[in-house]
């Protein structure tokens, strides 16, 4: 039992990591203009700083990203820890 929810927690992972890696290559994309001005990094400004995390660095029809980049790195994380665990109890129940 144990087994199969691993399994789903890992493709859970796997999706919600895609996702924010997606995010994070379009957030230049969403980012405000003025983020840009007189900075040498280019569009790379969205990186610096966690600025990639904070709402008032994007568009205002965008700011859905930040918070789907904000909640998915959070729920990975969480998910991260529940596999641990699980591990251990699958480990403990064995033996």
């Amino acid at each position: 039992m144990i087994d199969y929810f691993l399994i789903i927690l890992m493709v859970l992972s796997a999706v919600l990591f895609l996702f924010v890696m997606v995010l994070f290559i379009l957030a230049p994309k969403y980012a405000k203009k003025e983020l840009f001005i007189n900075y040498y990094g280019g569009t790379g400004a969205i990186y610096h700083g966690f600025k990639l995390f904070k709402v008032e660095s994007y568009r205002e029809d965008k700011e859905w990203a930040c918070k789907a980049i904000k909640y998915s790195s959070i729920a990975i994380v969480v998910i991260f820890f529940i596999m641990v665990f699980l591990i251990k109890l699958n480990g403990v129940q064995q033996s």
